[in-house]
């Protein structure tokens, strides 16, 4: 079996417990309510923000031939700046003021997620970050017209779901992508165990980020402002 394979094959199983998951069961059901979108559409307004730094910091970890895929990872980065901005925009097509969005801070889960991206690069094998980087592409692919159909089951009109449905066609070349990433930087054994380490953790936070954001109360996500945030964001 080619890496890429067992790699999908990974990402297949992690998506199917991902499925498993209480926020992903009651937007299946038909069950999310506007205010519960709201509250995952915020977390992936921080997460989404992250993306595209993320993606050009794990290219200063590249060394010897991984520098091959350095324009092309750079390219992909610049192609993800402005996603957190459908998100904002899909919070507003729901009627929620999104003026002091940007200086908010981001849920513990949300934090733990893009936070993992960085350790794995830093302190792990940094080619494990195609892990973070598939599960975030193919996911969307894979399930994102299913749960758009479920999100307008419960009432939300298409113009409050761009976000989602942006990546679900949008992120079929980055799939394509996300296999020659895997050809030339996946070469061993262990390169592949790192992705799949990924692939799994990822899932796992991503289904906790969104857990936290439909079902703790709001006043409990509510973290306020990040002090040094809005002092630049004034500066």
């Amino acid at each position: 079996m080619s890496s890429f394979n067992v790699i999908k094959d990974c990402f297949d199983k992690t998506l199917a417990r991902f499925e498993k998951s209480r926020a992903i069961q009651t937007l299946m059901a038909g069950e999310a309510t506007a205010q519960q979108y709201c509250g995952i559409l915020k977390q992936i307004y921080f997460q989404a923000r992250e993306n595209p730094q993320i993606q050009a910091f794990a290219t200063a970890h590249f060394r010897g031939t991984q520098r091959d895929s350095v324009r092309r990872f750079l390219q992909h980065a610049t192609a993800e700046i402005g996603h957190d901005q459908l998100a904002r925009d899909d919070l507003e097509a729901l009627g929620v003021d999104t003026r002091t969005l940007p200086s908010q801070s981001p849920a513990p889960t949300t934090i733990a997620l893009t936070s993992f991206a960085y350790y794995q690069t830093s302190h792990l094998n940094p080619v494990g970050y195609l892990g973070y980087l598939f599960f975030l592409e193919f996911m969307p692919t894979s399930a994102g017209e299913a749960y758009a159909r479920r999100l307008a089951d419960s009432g939300v009109p298409p113009e409050a779901m761009t976000f989602l449905l942006e990546h679900a066609h949008v992120d079929v070349a980055h799939n394509r992508l996300m296999e020659k990433y895997i050809e030339t930087l996946v070469v061993t054994d262990a390169d592949i165990q790192s992705v799949c380490y990924a692939i799994q953790v990822t899932g796992d936070l991503y289904a906790r980020m969104l857990d936290q954001a439909m079902f703790e109360p709001a006043d409990t996500l509510d973290f306020g402002f990040a002090a040094e945030e809005q002092a630049r964001l004034s500066a």
